[in-house]
C-alpha cells in the first residue's frame, strides 16, 4: 500500500515503490540524471538507498524501487530527496521529505 501526503510517502515494508513526481518550474532533459536518495536521518553520511534514473524528459519523474531494494529501508521514518544532475550542475528537486515504512502482518 502506498499513500502520499504532500511530499511524504507512506509504504508497506517490502512493497515495490512506484511513484511519479511532477516537478513544477523545471524541465528534466534526456541527458540529465535523477538521483533518488533515502537516508535514516537527513544528515547521515551513508544512504540506505541511492539510485539513479536516466532517459527522463519533461516534468514527470517516475521512481521505481523493487521489493528487494525497499527491504533495505528500515521500518519507521526515513527521509528522501530528488536531485537532478545536469553535466556539472546539481539541482535539488525537493527538500527532504519523509518516507515512512509501515510494518505488515503478512510474510511477503
Amino acid at each position: 500500500m502506498l499513500q502520499v501526503k504532500g511530499n511524504d510517502l507512506y509504504i508497506s515494508y517490502g512493497d515495490t515503490l512506484d511513484v511519479i513526481f511532477r516537478v513544477v518550474g523545471f524541465e528534466v532533459e534526456l541527458t540529465d540524471k535523477i538521483r533518488f536518495t533515502v537516508k535514516d536521518e537527513v544528515y547521515d553520511k551513508e544512504p540506505l538507498i541511492e539510485k539513479e534514473f536516466t532517459n527522463i524528459e519533461g516534468t514527470d519523474i517516475n521512481i521505481v524501487l523493487s521489493s528487494e531494494e525497499m527491504k533495505k529501508i528500515k521500518v519507521g521514518t526515513n527521509y528522501y530527496d530528488l536531485l537532478c544532475i545536469k553535466e556539472d550542475n546539481k539541482v535539488t528537486l525537493n527538500f527532504p521529505a519523509k518516507l515512512v515504512v509501515e510494518r505488515v502482518v503478512h510474510n511477503g
